[in-house]
């Protein structure tokens, strides 16, 4: 059935009067301007960047036609200002900025007069001044920055000028400093210190890609800036390569900071966003939200990102074509996407983290983004460096140990100018021996003691592996055997420390494996080297029992005065045994005999007790002797004639002598 055979419904017909029921009620008219300004905040984030572009999405997607998308751009939305940039307003609604060249001549704030045009931002116009009468020590050139006449309008403009007094606050070295703001009939203007040398987005339209060290320090240089400024409760807003300027020193300032507060912001709704200001938005601008301080660390990504590549991670001709590449995509890693920058991945992990779409997964803090670009450079330079070609060696002396094999080399060399002990199997060595052999460095390089040498580190070279330790100046155990016995205090306060070394490392399951009076350095802190180096290098574990007797042997060596290859281990035994006491010669003997300790914790015990000296036994108490039987008689009967004596004495004494009579007393006449 055709089309138009088909029937039709009919028609509901309207309600009868009287029903009760009315129309609904109309909602008041309401100017597309006023609704621009005026954002929803229950619109989702696809709606509000449409707002923002100026045009409307039902479905959530810009619904029109790329042609259409096209023709609508380059015909009504934007105009091409005098200057030739690509930024004049959109026509449904939106303001325009004034003509640059208008305010040329002009004295601003009766100090300032406006001479040429620096450049034009979507809220801001920057013009060269001369101040007029300037004061001893002043400099004579500044900046002056005129604010969009949209920002004058009440109470925007005390909002504004609220905005500029915390400015002046801002005292950091990498910041362009402000003199004073103001408002006269029709301008809203702030007054900077002039810049110094070329901004950015200058140096890199002229060089290009910048090395990663100049990248580097350059956004380094402007996150401190930048922290400082959020430390003051300061958020820039509007960060771009335009907005760092780098003088012939290397040094950095900031520029251009927002001119309204990120958590009201105003004219976002209102002035269309230039391309150049599309290329560095953050998310938060194209949603039309506040800006935070990690709004500042996205846009700081964007500038390191084409530092490192010369080119933005999201490219487009229009603006609602950058915007949504941000919000659809996420940011292709700089090696990807020119593989020729050599990047390291630790910068290219910080810059995925630095964009993200979302706040939650950004890094939070520029503080945070200095910490981490910090740890990434140090990553970087640390790969360069075991990368680059390994320094020649300059051997000095030859070390030459008892049972070295041809391919294994001891000695001491000249390494990058110090002198080193270093260890060097020669190889060629296949893949899995050069890995166990870094393996076992590895763990060797893990015991700490302060009697033992570290490994300094370890590298394959020529098909082998080279270890090495920094070389003391300081005498050997070796050639203080030669110069003679030393005293049996000396032997044993020099060689515990390292011995309790060689048990810390025998209880972590590394034993030493080449312990001689070559390797121990005997200074004002005694230092072994090589621990675990030549059992890794010979790809044999070493057994902790034998160094245990080599250590001993070189004990007796010291208190012998005497080398075992020049004596022999009778004649070694002989001459040092003597010297120390028989507890001492009973754990020497036994450790340099067939069954030495098991480990150097064992025998470093048995050691320490023989060393303390015997305890002094206490003086024998006073014995008391019994006298005889008729000797105790004759003293109790000396006792008794003695008291018997002296009481009869006493009672002579005690009695008393008889008185006359009175006489009798006359009586009275």
């Amino acid at each position: 059935m055709a089309e138009e055979d088909r029937p039709r419904p009919p028609r509901r017909p309207p309600p009868p009067p009287g029903t009760g029921r009315r129309p609904p009620p109309r909602r008041p008219r309401v100017s597309k301007s006023e609704r621009l300004r005026r954002p929803d905040p229950a619109a989702s984030k696809s709606e509000r960047l449409s707002r923002n572009l100026g045009r409307a999405a039902p479905s959530g997607r810009l619904s029109r036609s790329k042609s259409e998308r096209l023709t609508r751009a380059t015909s009504d939305r934007f105009s091409r200002s005098k200057s030739g940039r690509l930024g004049g307003p959109r026509s449904q609604g939106l303001v325009a900025p004034p003509e640059p060249e208008s305010l040329l001549g002009r004295r601003i704030g009766k100090r300032y007069q406006l001479l040429g045009v620096r450049r034009q931002g979507r809220l801001s116009i920057c013009y060269d001044a001369e101040v007029v009468s300037p004061v001893e020590g002043e400099d004579s050139q500044v900046i002056v920055r005129v604010a969009h006449p949209v920002l004058l309008e009440p109470p925007t403009d005390r909002q504004v000028l609220s905005w500029l007094a915390s400015h002046r606050g801002l005292d950091h070295p990498g910041i362009v400093a402000a003199r004073e703001y103001g408002r006269e009939a029709d301008v809203l203007y702030a007054v900077y210190d002039d810049c110094r040398g070329q901004n950015l987005s200058e140096l890199l339209r002229a060089e290009g890609p910048l090395p990663q060290e100049r990248a580097l320090e350059i956004v380094r240089q402007a996150a401190e800036a930048l922290d400082a400024a959020h430390a003051a409760g300061v958020v820039h807003q509007q960060l771009s390569p335009e907005c760092l300027w780098v003088d012939a020193e290397g040094r950095v300032q900031l520029s251009d900071f927002g001119l309204t507060s990120p958590s009201r912001p105003v004219g976002t709704n209102v002035v269309a966003l230039n391309l150049n200001a599309a290329k560095y938005a953050s998310p938060e601008l194209a949603w039309g939200e506040s800006q935070v301080e990690q709004s500042d660390v996205y846009c700081l990504g964007l500038i390191l990102y084409e530092c490192l590549s010369g080119q933005l991670p999201f490219t487009g001709f229009f603006v609602d074509q950058l915007l949504r590449a941000r919000l659809d995509d996420p940011a292709p890693p700089v090696g990807e996407r020119v593989p020729s920058a050599g990047v390291h991945p630790a910068l290219d992990q910080l810059l995925q983290r630095a964009l993200a779409r979302e706040i939650e997964p950004r890094i939070p803090s520029m503080q945070a983004f200095l910490g981490e670009l910090a740890a990434a450079e140090a990553e970087a330079a640390s790969e360069e460096a075991s990368a680059a070609p390994a320094p020649p060696l300059e051997l000095v002396e030859p070390v030459p140990l008892p049972g070295l094999e041809p391919e294994l080399e001891v000695g001491l060399a000249r390494r990058a100018g110090e002198l080193d002990l270093t260890w060097r199997q020669a190889g060629p060595l296949d893949a899995r021996r050069l890995e166990e052999c870094e393996r076992a460095l590895g763990a060797a390089a893990e015991v700490a003691h302060p009697a033992l040498a570290p490994l300094a580190g370890w590298e394959r070279r020529e098909g082998g592996v080279l270890a090495w330790s920094v070389w003391a100046e300081a005498s050997t155990a070796r050639e203080r055997i030669q110069a003679g016995p030393s005293p049996v205090d000396e032997v044993f306060e020099a060689t515990l420390p390292p011995l309790e070394g060689l048990a810390a490392s025998h209880g972590a399951g590394v034993p030493h494996g080449a312990i001689d009076p070559r390797v121990l350095q005997l200074g004002e802190r005694p230092l072994l080297h090589g621990l675990g180096v030549l059992p890794a290098l010979r790809g044999a574990p070493a057994l902790p029992a034998v160094d245990v007797r080599d250590f001993a042997l070189l004990q007796l060596q010291l208190l012998a005065g005497a080398l075992l290859e020049d004596v022999g281990r009778e004649g070694l035994c002989e001459r040092g045994l003597e010297r120390v006491s028989p507890a001492v010669a009973e754990v020497l003997t036994q450790a340099t005999g067939p069954e030495p300790p098991g480990d150097a914790g064992e025998y470093l015990i048995t050691l320490s007790t023989a060393l303390e000296p015997e305890p002094t036994p206490p003086p024998p108490p006073p014995v008391e002797r019994a006298l005889p039987l008729p000797a105790l008689a004759a003293g109790a009967l000396v006792l008794l004639l003695v008291l018997g004596f002296g009481l009869t004495r006493g009672g002579e004494e005690a009695a008393p002598s008889p008185s006359p009579s009175p006489s009798p007393s006359p009586s009275p006449s």
